[in-house]
């Protein structure tokens, strides 16, 4: 809708958008991770997330790497962030190429929707479990019907 007076000052200012600092970040991802111990407490089914997670960290790891080299604007050189990592320059060119190839598979998800979907995770969990040859007895109700459509659940005994 448009403002049939513009001159005329907005009633409630907007708000100022607060920057994140970059500590603050890995705070919060760090409080992330410690959540995730203890949800593998809770469930240690979690562990069949664990490869796709790890993954993941690394794949876009790597993948910022490769979006800060190509940047306009570099606030640091490839050999600065390896020393920042702690390895070679090498390693850190390795990283770039790997984050290249993450960021084009990254693009084609994203042009097919959703990056992330939670079906996919659930069917990842049912997969993972039934190639352990262990029954979901932790999941949510709709985890457990995933790997029960898949009739592989019926087949297995209970550990």
């Amino acid at each position: 809708m448009t403002n049939p007076n513009p001159d005329r000052e907005r009633r409630t200012p907007r708000r100022t958008v607060r920057a994140t600092e970059t500590s603050e970040y890995a705070a919060f991802v760090l409080r992330v991770l410690k959540s995730l111990g203890d949800r593998i407490a809770d469930d240690p089914a979690m562990l069949a997330h664990i490869p796709a997670i790890q993954q993941a960290v690394t794949d876009n790891i790597n993948r910022g790497i490769y979006t800060a080299k190509n940047k306009d604007w570099q606030p640091y050189s490839l050999a600065e962030m390896g020393r920042i990592m702690g390895c070679s320059y090498q390693a850190i060119q390795q990283r770039v190429e790997r984050g290249q190839a993450a960021h084009v598979k990254l693009q084609v998800t994203t042009t097919s929707g959703a990056v992330i979907r939670i079906a996919d995770v659930r069917a990842q969990r049912a997969a993972a479990l039934a190639a352990a040859n262990v029954n979901d007895v932790t999941g949510s109700a709709r985890e457990r019907n995933v790997l029960k459509a898949t009739g592989t659940e019926d087949s297995r005994e209970r550990r």
